[in-house]
């Protein structure tokens, strides 16, 4: 008997052994897990997410999308911009997203460039960067399916597109004059480039001429510099200190002498130049403003010029941090397809065509519910048809 009750307790108080160990062995594992989980969460990342095709409400999704993973701790929130332009509407509801990032913002315009919209999208960025052969500008607002819309419509548009990018430009350090014209074609662009080796944008060329000759003033030990105020610094923008002009010489500091043409034989060539070499007219009135990615580096809009992702990444010395690559979801894919103007454009005629038909057949099942459903699949595509 007395056997019989030890075994029993043996049994018993080998199972707890069992039981506790298994318990030890669970734990350890979780410990481990929760370990690994919190290396990887501690390892730097980018964000890269694409802003590809048209500017509408499905790009906003998915940005939203990708800018709330960088909100998470993300060094770098990279916008990979190639687009012809789009929806004002979406483009403007994207810029308020990409101002409430956390980390640092760079548009990667490549490919066809930031077109219209996409220039938009991408002052709305820290840092721009271009890869070469891409463009930037050509952002006039447009109305589909209105041939001519009023004048008092047109700069109505204007000039709120004006307002939105020269207050993405204050935030970011942009220069909100370039963007002007590109958004108004009566909007002409001077500038010159200062002793500090930056540039210097103006409406007239009269206004240039007098900052160029303060300038001057102010370098040149004869010239009255305690009277003489140089133009305002936070309108320049930072350019690469080698890039010059072609066939100029540098400003001298010490003579206040300013650009000067080189000495050469080809009069022709002398003849194509501005009557002041120091000035160039950037834009012309009645020209909207499109630069190239070289332009776009001189003028100091983008801050360097890639040819590759990997690239832009060692610039900003993101190269040894892990690239989190946003690719739409299937759902993403079907919402930006139903928002698309054209095809929500056939949702409509087709939900009108189903009232018609519903009418005449008042009670037929199918036709009530497929009313509903083209006039569901709608209602977002519908929402804005101004595009830039």
């Amino acid at each position: 008997m007395s056997n019989r009750i030890g075994n029993i307790f043996i049994k018993h108080y080998n199972k707890r052994i069992h039981i506790i160990v298994y318990t030890l062995f669970i734990f350890i594992l979780l410990a481990i897990a929760i370990g690994v989980k919190s290396e990887k969460e501690k390892q730097p990342f980018v964000v890269i997410c694409p802003a590809t095709g048209m500017v509408d409400d499905g790009m906003k999704v998915i940005i939203k999308r990708a800018l709330s993973i960088a909100n998470k701790g993300a060094e770098g929130f990279i916008l990979e911009v190639d687009t012809p332009g789009g929806l004002v509407d979406s483009a403007v509801d994207i810029t308020n997203i990409l101002l409430e990032a956390k980390c640092p913002t760079v548009a990667y315009i490549h490919g066809m460039g930031a077109i219209s919209a996409g220039a938009l999208i991408s002052y709305a960025c820290k840092h721009i960067v271009m890869s070469p052969g891409s463009n930037i500008g050509a952002s006039a607002p447009i109305i589909m399916g209105e041939a001519q819309p009023s004048e008092e419509f047109n700069e109505k548009t204007k000039s709120y597109l004006r307002s939105r990018y020269r207050s993405l430009a204050e935030v970011n350090g942009h220069d909100p004059l370039l963007a002007e014209a590109m958004v108004d074609s009566k909007i002409e662009v001077w500038g010159i480039r200062t002793p500090a080796n930056i540039f210097q944008f103006f409406r007239t060329e009269e206004e240039a001429k007098s900052a160029l000759q303060k300038y001057n003033l102010n370098n040149n030990p004869e010239g009255n510099s305690q009277t003489q105020k140089l133009p305002n610094q936070n309108d320049m923008v930072r350019l690469p200190n080698l890039i010059m002009f072609a066939s100029y010489e540098p400003f001298n500091p010490n003579t206040g002498e300013g650009y000067n043409i080189a000495n050469t034989s080809d009069t022709s060539q002398k003849s194509l130049l501005s009557p002041s070499p120091n000035i160039k007219k950037i834009c012309r009135e009645g020209e909207l403003l499109t630069l190239t990615s070289k332009e776009a580096l001189d003028y100091g809009l983008a801050c360097t010029t890639v040819e590759n992702i990997d690239e832009l990444l060692k610039y900003f010395h993101w190269e040894n941090c892990e690239r989190i690559q946003i690719e739409p979801t299937w759902g993403e894919r079907l919402f930006k397809f139903l928002v698309n103007p054209i095809v929500a454009g056939l949702l409509l005629l087709l939900g009108i065509g189903g009232i018609v038909y519903g009418n005449e057949n008042s009670g037929i099942w199918t036709t009530r519910h497929y009313r509903s459903y083209m006039f569901g699949f709608i209602f977002r595509g519908t929402s804005c048809y101004w595009s830039c």
